[in-house]
């Protein structure tokens, strides 16, 4: 019966220290994640400011959600990744995030932000407006939504930003690693 009692309590113990192990890294990896998640907005400014292709490497590392654009030619392809807790602005201005160049976009036109899950457009007081298209949940019909100015809109998957022509801009969520 001793050496029972004694395997008994070697397994109890070891089921013990493998648990103990178990939760203790993953507290500690969810811990690690909430650091980055408050460190990422701020990571992402500083390099904005001095290395944006760094800054869109690590918008991609944790992306929410990207745009597609295209500027009439479908070679002309570029890719933003949309980090969480970020925002980026697009217009004519060379200090805009997305540079849209020629006569339809305004200096400041549109701004693209997010938060752990979802992500929004908002016009910032552009002269010629910014409107989604989208396909309606109700009858799969295509509808045009306008955005007001200074008022964010969530973006659904597949809409396309719209601020004149030959800009073609598509949003698509991506999945989140938790």
């Amino acid at each position: 019966m001793g050496l029972v009692t004694i395997l008994l309590t070697v397994g109890v113990g070891l089921v013990a220290s493998v648990v103990t192990a178990y939760v203790t890294a993953h507290l500690t990896a969810r811990q690690e994640m909430r650091r980055w998640n408050m460190e990422l907005p701020s990571k992402y400014a500083e390099l904005v400011a001095d290395n944006p292709a760094k800054a869109q490497a690590l918008a991609r590392q944790f992306a929410v959600g990207v745009l597609v654009f295209e500027n009439g030619n479908p070679e002309d392809r570029e890719k933003y990744f949309i980090a969480p807790h970020t925002r980026m602005t697009a217009g004519r201005a060379a200090d805009n995030e997305i540079v849209l160049p020629g006569p339809w976009p305004s200096r400041r036109h549109f701004a693209i932000s997010a938060d752990d899950y979802n992500v929004y457009v908002e016009d910032l007081g552009s002269s010629n407006g910014t409107s989604l298209g989208r396909i309606s949940a109700d009858s799969e019909d295509y509808i045009r939504v306008r955005i007001s100015a200074h008022n964010r809109c969530r973006l659904m998957p597949g809409d396309t930003i719209q601020i004149g022509s030959p800009y073609h801009i598509e949003f698509q969520p991506l999945p989140r690693r938790r």
